[in-house]
């Protein structure tokens, strides 16, 4: 099977989601690629949306969250978006990259592609088996007006809520966010801190603001370093915020349990080293820390899906947050004081969500690609 994995650069989890499942799909044997898919455009297409939504969202928060809101009070009562008519002028340069590269399956880990292809269908054009899959733990706005041979979506909990927004209920698959097929594999807190040069002994934060750096970083790791004492390493990822970074660094040069750092690679290993981990409550961020079974605290979400998905991950017992960076800090120090609550957030983690959710999907497609040749 050929696949063809489209993502956008709006953000690091719809990268990250892209990737796992083409860690999966190769690791099945299977024959595929992650695509950006706003490059087909043109580079500086794809850099222009990416740098805006970035920007947005680290300098203008709310504003970000007063669109999402916009986009949901109008995506059920309009037929067609602006949105799906903006992503249906790039259906003939992903019509010229198909016809060139063939191939049997497209994924897409965001919202562009599926309008994109939506209209295509529409319009009566050949596709293959096409996928889309949703990387946050809500329905968000426009999501309804797509029309995929399957749609992936997080947990079968959310149904209701897809199909109230006019999702087909039998296009629906409740498999989960995908993860790199690494998280299935053990990972010893012992090796993973030898591997990063972190000390033994030491009780680890990882406090980290998402690929962006988003959040008030500084604010947090001042109220932890506080209330922790001299055997904490407070370790802080500020993702390509370099400007965070530089400041961040000079803020805490004094305090030598404090690292600061920029963009990883090794979050797997960060994840398995850290005792516990605050962070954003982004889609993909959030179900690795499950997937790596770590206790997780659930930082100040950018408004808008990452509200809801903070909420779910409440509401089932898989972290823990609180109103202020001050109750957030403390709410993470408490938990790791409390064995029974670690308990329970950690039986909350190995049962509720679908952390081999790339073989999942990449066994739902092997599936429609069989049908679709059947078919003829």
């Amino acid at each position: 099977m050929k696949a063809v994995i489209l993502s956008c650069n709006t953000g690091g989890g719809h990268n990250a989601a892209a990737k796992a499942l083409c860690e999966a799909l190769t690791q099945s044997g299977h024959d595929a690629q992650v695509l950006d898919y706003l490059v087909l455009a043109g580079e500086r297409v794809s850099k222009t949306v990416g740098d805006s939504y970035v920007e947005l969202v680290k300098h203008t928060p709310k504003a970000f969250g007063a669109v999402y809101d916009l986009g949901m009070a109008v995506s059920t009562r309009v037929k067609r978006s602006p949105i799906y008519y903006i992503n249906a002028a790039m259906a003939t340069p992903l019509r010229r990259w198909l016809t060139e590269h063939p191939v049997d399956v497209i994924l897409m880990t965001h919202l562009y592609a599926a309008e994109t292809l939506t209209w295509m269908k529409r319009h009566g054009e050949s596709l293959p088996v096409t996928i889309p899959v949703a990387t946050d733990y809500t329905c968000i706005p426009f999501w309804e007006e797509t029309e995929c041979t399957a749609t992936v979506i997080p947990h079968e909990t959310l149904l209701p809520l897809f199909a109230a927004r006019g999702m087909k209920t039998d296009t629906l698959h409740p498999l989960g966010i995908p993860v790199s097929p690494a998280y299935l594999q053990a990972l010893p807190k012992e090796a993973a801190r030898e591997a990063l040069g972190l000390p033994q002994k030491a009780r680890i934060y990882l406090i980290v603001g998402g690929s962006m750096g988003a959040g008030d970083l500084g604010r947090l790791t001042s109220a932890l370093a506080r209330m922790t004492g001299p055997d904490c390493l407070l370790y802080v990822v500020c993702g390509s915020n370099e400007d965070k970074m530089r400041r961040l660094a000079a803020r805490f040069r004094h305090d030598e349990r404090v690292l600061i750092h920029g963009q990883t690679n090794a979050m797997r290993q960060l994840l398995a080293a850290c005792d516990i981990v605050y962070t954003k409550p982004g889609g993909l961020t959030s179900t690795e820390a499950v997937a790596a079974r770590i206790p997780l605290v659930h930082t100040e979400p950018i408004p808008g899906c990452e509200t809801e998905n903070r909420s779910f991950f409440l509401a089932h017992g898989l972290s823990v947050s609180g109103r202020t960076t001050v109750a957030q800090a403390r709410a993470g120090v408490a938990l790791l004081q409390d064995p029974t609550a670690l308990a329970a957030m950690r039986q909350a983690q190995a049962s509720f969500l679908h952390v081999d959710a790339a073989f999942r999907i990449v066994r739902l497609a092997e599936r429609l690609v069989e049908q679709a040749e059947q078919k003829g």
